[in-house]
């Protein structure tokens, strides 16, 4: 047997092949299909019904897309003692959102009804960065009991924006007639629905009534009111509250040249303004065919008397079809008053 210096041989190569085995079964202990006994399933030996982290379910899920507008959730009863009608309005869920790429805004809401019956409309407070804002605010209206079936109930949201007309972004007509039970809150959810657009040209419309005397050569203007103005607004984070002072401002007009002006009392703060003033111009009959009235909502922009046009409306002989129609009306039926409704543009 061959030694070197008393170490045999094949004693070294004995000793070598027992410290490889070794080494190759600590490596096989540490693979992660033996670390405490896990297997590890392959495309072969997964077991049946089992999915991979991240595998998605081939079936079709259903979804239910929810409304384009939003809801709203709202309650509506009726005190005939009191004569009251109480609308809580609790919250809007899902409101669309018009700024691009946002997905909350700040909000407020709106409460009117139809007719309004000189009912003014009421506002909620400003819920800031959310499209599901929560109002739970009540409110309460003086309607006789003959007329509370016949109301239209309309809902309104509004997105509070750097711009000073405020358009909805949804809203909701619900007509009393609807609801059977007004003794007891009920909570109704509703969809809002898209709303409908104002025309651009439209400024808001103004009721004015003609009356001519052949006689006395008079022609009497009596500016009732106006509604829906779209009026210049200070920034501010209370809508409706910054509204400026309007008044309109009247000129008679012969062929070109103007003869007069006449303007109403200052409203103050207000886009649905009452005036109820009366106006006596001395209008000859001959010049009937010749004179214009051209009446202009005006906003004072400080206390020194500086104001700005919003809208105008022109009536005569030989204007535009609303305000020619409303001339013929008057001059066909003297000493009767004809009124009747003119958009601003």
């Amino acid at each position: 047997m061959l030694s070197y210096r008393g170490v045999s041989l094949k004693d070294d190569a004995t000793t070598a092949a027992r410290k490889r085995s070794l080494f190759a079964a600590k490596k096989s202990q540490s693979t992660p299909a033996n670390l405490c006994g896990a297997s590890v399933d392959t495309p072969d030996n997964k077991p049946e019904g089992a999915t991979s982290v991240g595998e998605e379910d081939a079936s079709p899920k259903e979804e239910i897309a929810p409304p384009p507008y939003g809801k709203v959730s709202f309650a509506i009863t009726y005190d005939k003692e009191l004569e009251q009608l109480r609308v809580f309005l609790e919250q809007m869920s899902q409101v669309a959102v018009k700024t691009p790429h946002a997905t909350s805004a700040d909000t407020f809401a709106k409460v009117s009804l139809s007719p309004d019956h000189g009912i003014p409309v009421s506002l909620t407070r400003v819920v800031c960065k959310t499209n599901s804002p929560v109002y739970r605010q009540n409110f309460i209206f003086r309607v006789t009991p003959e007329a509370v079936r016949e109301l239209v109930i309309k809902f309104q949201v509004f997105e509070l924006d750097d711009f000073p007309h405020n358009d909805p972004i949804g809203e909701l007509e619900y007509p009393l007639s609807q609801n059977h039970d007004l003794d007891n809150a009920v909570t109704i959810w509703r969809d809002l629905k898209k709303p409908e657009k104002v025309p651009s040209a439209s400024k808001g419309e103004i009721l004015i009534s003609l009356t001519y005397l052949p006689n006395a050569e008079k022609l009497t203007l009596v500016v009732l009111k106006a509604r829906q103005l779209r009026l210049a607004e200070w920034r501010t984070s209370t809508p409706g509250k910054s509204v400026l002072d309007n008044f309109v401002k009247i000129t008679l007009v012969k062929s070109g040249k103007v003869m007069k002006y006449k303007q109403t009392r200052l409203c103050r703060k207000s886009c649905n303004p009452v005036y109820n003033e009366g106006f006596a111009l001395k209008v000859r009959q001959t010049e009937l065919d010749d004179v214009c009235l051209t009446l202009a909502m005006c906003v004072r922009l400080n206390h020194l008397g500086f104001h700005r046009v919003v809208g105008r409306c022109i009536v005569g002989r030989h204007v535009g079809a609303e305000g020619a129609s409303h001339w013929r009306d008057m001059i066909a039926t003297p000493r009767s008053g004809v009124g009747q409704w003119h958009v601003l543009v």
